[in-house]
């Protein structure tokens, strides 16, 4: 946020106001701009705070019920499913092709984690 203090802070010494410095337009115009810049702030700190947000029990269930079903579809082992998807003959290939992607949140690590806790959650409901 300080970059941004500093941002506006160097427009306002570019575009400086056309009353005197130290006239009460200046002061209003320097109070309103404190008061934008307090906001953009606040703003910031909201923003950062629901980053954190987390998935409620019942929606992170349904999130690796998905995984799992889609897993097993492409694995082969889905009823009705009668072969392999040919590029994914088992798991581990299927988390290294995704490794590819170099996206947060795919590593091979949190993959394997993720369809580990995925089939656990499908296995449960059966």
């Amino acid at each position: 946020m300080q970059e941004n203090r500093i941002f506006f802070h160097s427009i306002i010494d570019i575009y400086p106001s056309a009353h005197p410095v130290g006239t009460k337009q200046q002061q209003i115009t320097n109070q309103e701009n404190n008061k934008l810049l307090e906001n953009l702030e606040q703003y910031k700190k909201r923003i950062e705070a629901s980053e954190g947000d987390t998935l409620s029990p019942r929606s992170e269930k349904a999130h690796l019920n998905i995984i799992a079903a889609l897993l097993e579809v492409i694995i082969g082992k889905s009823p009705g499913i009668e072969k392999k998807h040919p590029d994914f003959p088992n798991q581990a290939r299927l988390i290294e092709h995704l490794c590819q992607f170099e996206m947060p949140g795919l590593s091979k690590i949190n993959l394997e984690l993720k369809f580990a806790a995925a089939m656990r959650s499908l296995e449960s409901d059966s």
